[in-house]
């Protein structure tokens, strides 16, 4: 009930199946006990789980409450006073998720700007960006040169990575009419086929993740790598030749895909 698989942008660039590596105790918007609940409160508390309890007051609670000087909370309110909540439990973003099965999530500092489908039953790490549609159509509007060279144009940079600003990125691109995330366009021809695109990518990768063992990071690397060769693939992936041969006619394939989805979109 409070344990919660945890995923971050590392997990979702590295990790073959994009699941996260990592779990939190997560006692929401919980009171800490019934002695401490609002008046006809009826819900959970903290303290129905004391073992987690007991690892959270131990080793997050030291933290949350460290004082200054003066005596003064280090740390803005309401942590110290909450500190067995989870810190930023952002209610807006799962409220508005709640009703889907999966999202679109980019790694907000990314060098591949790789959007992926991931499920709303974890904990979504602050260096994610989430958008709320579990449309195959969309996924291929982002994922299009077009949404590459904006995101590119506007965005603020790590090092050499491009960190990714849903406001000056996400909000400011002009959606193809009827795909506006706003829309509720009626299905067209042009619709379905980007759906069909969108599912051909987000599965295309997926298997080729599984198979060669090897995050959306890496896969993009020899997608994007002129001199792409079984050597090159074999060196990834630490697959055998054979493996590597089929892998390549397949990253070439996912190269075509891509053109038909620019030319789609």
């Amino acid at each position: 009930d409070v344990l919660f698989p945890y995923l971050n942008g590392e997990d979702l660039n590295s990790r073959s199946d994009q699941s996260p590596s990592r779990w939190v105790i997560n006692f929401k918007d919980w009171p800490l006990n019934r002695r401490s609940a609002p008046d006809g409160y009826r819900g959970p508390v903290a303290a129905d789980y004391p073992d987690c309890l007991e690892i959270v007051e131990r080793l997050v609670k030291p933290e949350r409450t460290r004082v200054d000087a003066d005596g003064n909370f280090v740390l803005r309110k309401p942590l110290p006073q909450r500190w067995w909540h989870y810190a930023d439990k952002r209610p807006a973003l799962y409220s508005t998720i709640a009703p889907l099965k999966r999202v679109m999530a980019v790694a907000q500092v990314t060098k591949p700007v790789a959007f992926s489908f991931t499920t709303t039953d974890q904990v979504l790490d602050a260096k994610l960006i989430v958008i709320s549609f579990d449309k195959y159509n969309l996924l291929s509007v982002l994922q299009s040169a077009f949404h590459f060279s904006w995101a590119w144009k506007y965005c603020t940079t790590l090092e050499t990575r491009l960190s990714y600003t849903p406001t000056a990125i996400f909000e400011t691109f002009p959606f193809p009419p009827g795909l506006e995330p706003s829309s509720q366009g009626k299905p067209s021809p042009s619709f379905r086929l980007l759906d069909e695109l969108g599912e051909r990518l987000h599965e295309g990768r997926r298997a080729l993740m599984t198979t060669l063992d090897i995050g959306l990071t890496s896969l993009y690397n020899l997608y994007h790598d002129p001199d792409l060769s079984d050597e090159s693939v074999v060196k990834t992936a630490k697959c055998s030749g054979e493996e590597a041969s089929r892998a390549r006619k397949e990253i070439e394939g996912l190269r075509d895909l891509h053109v038909r989805i620019d030319e789609a979109v």
